[in-house]
């Protein structure tokens, strides 16, 4: 297939850390934007807002920001200053499962906010590592661009199809199911970059 690294698709064995980074952004950020980006239907049912969720979304907006950006300054020096990578995407993982619980033990505006605090965390800290990690399992000098172009495939799929899989996993269960779906997604993200062995 023209413009993708050799061995990407046929072989992956020969590249596991690539292959384990690949799936840990894949499935992370896939657990991250199952719920947000179907977060006004969360507001207007799941939370009971109705027409006034969208009065909701601004102040989560700030609130997620802020959080992601203060995670984002702190953990990329922490990763250096640790000269480690693993760990800290590994917690920022869990940051974001863990922020799933509040919504869905409580389906408040409460829950909601600390879900945007909690999740804004580990996302932040998320971006701050994420890139430095996958850089450094890249399998071939010759061939970066064409590698990294295909790990942003593991940052717009999520984008792009979490709407879908939200609303699929509400229409078959309920909303009661999607936040621990989403959970079990990151937790097993976060996990992928254990068997990393190129990176600490």
């Amino acid at each position: 297939m023209d413009g993708v690294p050799p061995d990407l698709l046929g072989e992956p064995r020969r590249h596991p850390d690539f292959a384990w980074g690949f799936l840990g952004r894949l499935l992370t950020l896939t657990g991250y934007y199952i719920t947000t980006t179907f977060q006004l239907y969360v507001l207007q049912d799941h939370i009971g807002l109705g027409d006034d969720a969208v009065d909701a979304i601004p102040l989560i907006s700030v609130v997620s920001l802020l959080a992601t950006l203060v995670s984002t300054v702190v953990g990329g020096p922490l990763s250096d200053r640790m000269g480690r990578r693993k760990p800290v995407a590994v917690a920022a993982g869990l940051l974001i499962a863990a922020g799933l619980v509040a919504p869905w033990l409580m389906p408040t505006m409460t829950g909601i906010i600390v879900f945007a605090v909690l999740a804004g965390l580990g996302f932040g800290s998320y971006l701050a590592v994420d890139q430095a990690l996958l850089t450094e399992v890249l399998p071939t000098t010759e061939d970066n661009g064409r590698y990294l172009g295909v790990l942003n495939i593991a940052v717009t799929l999520p984008q792009a199809l979490a709407p879908a899989i939200a609303g699929l996993i509400v229409s078959l269960l309920s909303y009661a199911a999607l936040f621990p779906i989403a959970m079990v997604v990151a937790v097993a993200g976060a996990l992928a970059v254990l068997p990393i062995r190129s990176v600490r």
